[in-house]
């Protein structure tokens, strides 16, 4: 009864994403010529739309590559189907989930499941995390020299939800730093941080939620220990970041040449999607559903001229909706094939017990 319940839960998600998914389309297609677009979709070059979803499935495999990697550094034996599988549990339940703060529990949990050590996996899980922002800010940097007009013009169109992305992912790292160099200042900051909270009343728990923080600190405190004692290996892992990130944003760039536009640069386009996952990535919606596609029409509109609506279409449905199709059913395979060696709790109890804890934090 419980599993039942506990499937519907996400079976709800998912139609709460679709539901969201069509209400924006409505409004955004609203007044517009359906067939003029449809017609605009179905004419996009074929080879662009091939190159498109193998920059998909790069994203994908990236991180893919970097748990394998990461795991064989710690002595841990893997396939690399098995990390394909894991890196598809993060990505569909990041999608479905406030913030993507869904998946990289249940990654932990599924590879400590099937016999891997839980503080190694939560310590690569960790590490996977503080490159990923890492490598945007640098993108976000090397793209602000490259391309400076098309970047800032950019976010001028949206210039407070820039500001609140870039001051969060800039505060993780800053926070990063200081792991590494000061744990002891990281500490006190952020307790004391919790603390005004509580008096402000925006947090009703916040013994719970220190107690919760210096058990997280831990495993920051440890990946800081790992990149200072692996400088190549980390080289290494960021190269592949810088690969990842950079396929999925090519992808929006495929999509604005299969529509048989040319007026703007690779680099261009790339500055546009920095400029726009800094505006989005932060909000707590899950696939920050509504606000990309808002953010998108703004910042790209005179990008995609009359071919704007098909672009969004075309781009948010590779990034997003195709994404989490196949990261799904790549859940589904994950379930049946490692069904007989499953632990004591099922995978949906796992999930079940972070969103609680999820929902615990908010409280």
């Amino acid at each position: 009864m419980k599993k039942n319940k506990n499937s519907l839960k996400y079976y709800a998600d998912v139609a709460v994403i679709a539901l969201i998914g069509f209400i924006v389309l409505k409004i955004i297609l609203k007044d517009k010529d359906i067939g003029e677009i449809r017609e605009q979709v179905n004419n996009i070059s074929i080879p662009c739309l091939i190159a498109a979803v193998v920059c998909l499935f790069v994203y994908v495999a990236s991180e893919s590559l970097i748990i394998k990697t990461l795991l064989k550094q710690f002595k841990e034996k893997i396939s690399f189907i098995k990390c394909l599988a894991t890196s598809s549990i993060g990505f569909f339940f990041c999608g479905i989930t406030p913030s993507a703060t869904g998946g990289q529990p249940l990654q932990v949990y599924t590879l400590s499941k099937h016999g891997y050590d839980p503080m190694v996996c939560t310590l690569v899980v960790t590490i996977i995390t503080m490159v990923f922002k890492a490598v945007l800010l640098i993108l976000f940097g090397v793209l602000a020299i490259l391309a400076p007009d098309t970047m800032f013009s950019s976010i001028s169109e949206v210039p407070i939800l820039f500001a609140i992305g870039l001051l969060v992912e800039l505060g993780f790292i800053v926070f990063c730093a200081l792991l590494i160099r000061r744990p002891a200042i990281a500490k006190k900051i952020v307790l004391t941080v919790i603390g005004w909270l509580g008096k402000l009343k925006f947090v009703k728990k916040t013994e719970k939620m220190k107690e919760k923080f210096l058990s997280s600190m831990e495993n920051y405190e440890k990946a800081a220990e790992f990149f200072s004692n692996h400088v190549w290996l980390n080289i290494g892992i960021f190269a592949i970041t810088i690969v990842q990130r950079v396929a999925y944003f090519s992808i929006c760039y495929l999509v604005y040449r299969g529509l048989g536009l040319s007026a703007y640069s690779y680099v261009d386009l790339l500055a546009l999607q920095v400029a726009l996952s800094l505006s989005v990535d932060v909000l707590p919606l899950p696939g920050a559903s509504g606000a990309n596609e808002g953010v998108f029409s703004v910042t790209f509109e005179g990008v995609f001229g009359e071919y704007l609506h098909a672009g969004l279409l075309l781009n948010r449905g590779i990034t997003y909706y195709v994404l989490m199709i196949c990261t799904g059913i790549g859940v589904l395979i994950t379930k049946f094939l490692w069904k007989e060696n499953d632990g004591k709790k099922s995978l949906e109890t796992a999930e079940t017990d972070i969103i609680n804890s999820d929902n615990a934090k908010i409280e």
